[in-house]
């Protein structure tokens, strides 16, 4: 069974990933594209959630693409790994795994609590990194956990206090691990939901130990990501981390004097590059990040608005 992963920028808006199965990897044969399968996710502008299993991409490149009544709706967010999707829910069922049999039909894992994660990554290593916080300010301790994919069980489980000196406490945005360190960007709020941007914050983490090591901050631009997207940093193959800050109200913050832009932590490093930033809102582009996608190489997709 030879599985590949694909993925698809639907309607140029979100991502969309796909994962295939065929009937043999021998290169001498001639495939036949009515023997794959693949699986798509995909989410709603009501921000519904749904997995689907169909048989040709030519349901995609052809004529308008009509989702309604097609796929399983999920409690939460599809997050692609390890030629999987493992749908995210803090629902008492709990998480569960699908994945493509040696039939080539859905099955899924057993169900596993993971708790309200609202941010994730996944690992060189085919792990999935996920942080639970207390949405509603009942405690700044998050959770943060380690899943495998190949025996459906968490790994690794640690507590972090996200509280910081003024009262306040970091939300998370986004994981991302390179090589043996684990970062994770945030943003600054209150326990009513006030947001606060006034400088780009990454906690950083030994993998996969979960020991906490330090906290970055940069006052060159603003808050990393947003809520509850995981966009705002992007691993490119070199290994490198660059972090998108939008400094827009259209990501729910209240724009600041500073200004909407890129920064790099290189390989091997875990400190932001003081030789690297990428102005948006003076350069050429003139606009501010939203979202950021990762497209292969060195290259990042970046939705921005003017």
């Amino acid at each position: 069974m030879n599985k590949r992963i694909k993925n698809l920028l639907a309607l140029a808006v979100l991502p969309a990933l796909f994962f295939s199965c065929s009937s043999d990897n021998d290169n001498s044969e001639v495939r036949n594209p009515a023997d794959e399968t693949y699986v798509l996710s995909y989410q709603t502008t009501d921000w519904d959630v749904y997995v689907w299993q169909f048989e040709s991409v030519d349901e995609l490149m052809t004529g308008s693409i009509n989702m309604v009544g097609k796929g399983i709706e999920q409690a939460g967010a599809l997050v692609p790994v390890a030629n999987t999707f493992f749908a995210l829910t803090g629902n008492a069922e709990g998480s569960v795994g699908y994945y493509l049999n040696t039939e080539g039909k859905l099955g899924t894992t057993a169900n596993l609590f993971t708790g309200d994660s609202y941010a994730y990554g996944t690992t060189d290593d085919n792990k999935l990194v996920m942080i639970n916080s207390p949405w509603d300010a009942s405690s700044t301790q998050n959770e943060i956990l380690i899943y495998d994919p190949a025996t459906v069980t968490i790994s690794k489980r640690v507590y972090d206090d996200f509280a910081i000196s003024n009262g306040h406490f970091l939300w998370p945005t986004s994981v991302n691990v390179s090589g043996d360190k684990l970062f994770v960007s945030t943003f600054e709020r209150d326990k009513d939901w006030k947001l606060y941007q006034e400088k780009a914050v990454v906690k950083v983490y030994e993998y996969p130990s979960l020991k906490y090591l330090k906290t970055l901050e940069d006052s060159r631009t603003t808050a990393i990501g947003q809520y509850y997207t995981n966009t705002g940093m992007v691993q490119t193959e070199s290994g490198d981390i660059y972090t998108f800050s939008s400094n827009s109200v259209l990501c729910g913050y209240t724009p600041t004097a500073s200004h909407s832009g890129i920064l790099r932590i290189k390989k091997g490093q875990s400190e932001f590059d003081s030789t690297y930033f990428f102005d948006f809102e003076t350069s050429s582009l003139k606009g501010k990040v939203l979202s950021a996608y990762p497209a292969g190489g060195e290259k990042v997709l970046v939705n921005y608005r003017y």
